[in-house]
């Protein structure tokens, strides 16, 4: 089926299932909670059994080692980490971790094999989940542990997914998995392909780790405003992040370049971005729709030029590009005024 065929197919149905790569990370011990809420950006001592939040670890000069989900079990603390390009997000995330881990009592583990995670997304997938999961989560990254079907499934909750609508994530061990699916199917939910799924995430406005985003860039760079946070302790990276925010704000930040997709056919990653001939910034990574007649264009652009709605030149395209401001970026300046 073509792309845009099923991403018609995704609309009319309403709720899919998707299966995107990620990894999962165990930590459990007496120590776990004193020492995530020493090395991540998040405040974690917060979180009681049953929440979780966007979460990341920083390098000392606050540029990205990765971001994940964190979430308290009870027992212990997983991590969910949806895979970069090159699938190696969760043995950074590992080795990071464990490089920081000395007398403390706790473990450290890659799980990712032990578990299947399914997405379920769609503009009715509240609705239509609701049937067969009773007391979905309502708190953004709440989750629930269902055993209605005779095994374990942890149910998430992940508001504003795709456009607005929320999203649930079905963690189950790999045994069950097959299982679960088949519960799914015969409730009427369909798979669609994990391209439908990058586009789909590219039109929501989340980029690609190793692509627009990487461990070169400062976590200001990128649009990951909720998972720091600014009321925490010390972490790796807060003071840079601190000072960024008292004293100016990022040279260069990522956004989005709204043009018509007619024109960007021969556009390449790399291309130059210009405003009055002066060059000011860098195109990432381009994605075209078949439903939609705007191409996206992710680019790093200097600053001051990240504002909404700023017209740029992209290199060999003869008409302006618009800057979208991406969900979830730090809007410094914008809270400066308002204190």
């Amino acid at each position: 089926m073509e792309i845009g065929q099923e991403y018609e197919v995704f609309q009319n149905s309403g709720v899919g299932i998707f299966a995107p790569k990620f990894g999962v990370i165990i930590v459990k011990g007496p120590d776990t909670v004193d020492f995530l809420q020493r090395m991540t950006s998040q405040e974690v001592k917060k979180l009681a059994p049953g929440q979780g939040c966007n979460n990341a670890l920083l390098q000392p000069n606050a540029m990205i080692i990765s971001f994940f989900q964190l979430y308290n079990v009870g027992s212990h603390f997983l991590l969910i980490i949806e895979e970069d390009l090159s699938n190696s997000q969760t043995q950074k995330t590992f080795e990071n971790l464990e490089k920081f881990h000395f007398s403390e009592d706790l473990e450290i583990r890659i799980v990712s094999e032990e578990y299947r995670r399914l997405s379920i997304q769609g503009p009715q997938v509240e609705a239509r989940l609701a049937k067969t999961f009773a007391n979905l989560p309502v708190e953004d990254h709440g989750f629930k542990l269902n055993n209605d079907r005779g095994f374990e499934t942890l149910v998430i909750s992940e508001r504003d997914f795709f456009s607005g609508y929320p999203g649930y994530h079905l963690l189950v061990s790999q045994k069950n998995s097959a299982s679960l699916h088949e519960i799914l199917k015969a409730a009427g939910f369909s798979d669609f392909s994990n391209e439908l799924w990058i586009k789909l995430r590219v039109e929501s406005g989340h980029f690609k780790m190793g692509l627009d985003i990487t461990e070169k860039n400062l976590v200001l760079e990128a649009p990951l405003r909720d998972y720091v946070s600014r009321n925490k302790g010390c972490y790796p990276g807060q003071e840079v992040v601190e000072r960024i925010y008292t004293y100016s704000d990022v040279s260069k930040k990522l956004v989005s370049l709204r043009i018509g997709t007619g024109l960007v056919k021969d556009l390449k990653p790399g291309a130059k971005i210009f405003f009055e001939g002066k060059e000011v910034g860098s195109v990432k990574t381009i994605e075209t729709f078949p439903w939609n007649p705007e191409a996206h264009i992710f680019a790093m652009v200097r600053k001051p030029l990240y504002g909404q709605g700023q017209a740029l030149m992209v290199e060999e395209i003869k008409e302006p590009a618009l800057v979208q401001i991406l969900p979830n970026s730090f809007l410094i300046t914008d809270e400066k005024d308002q204190l």
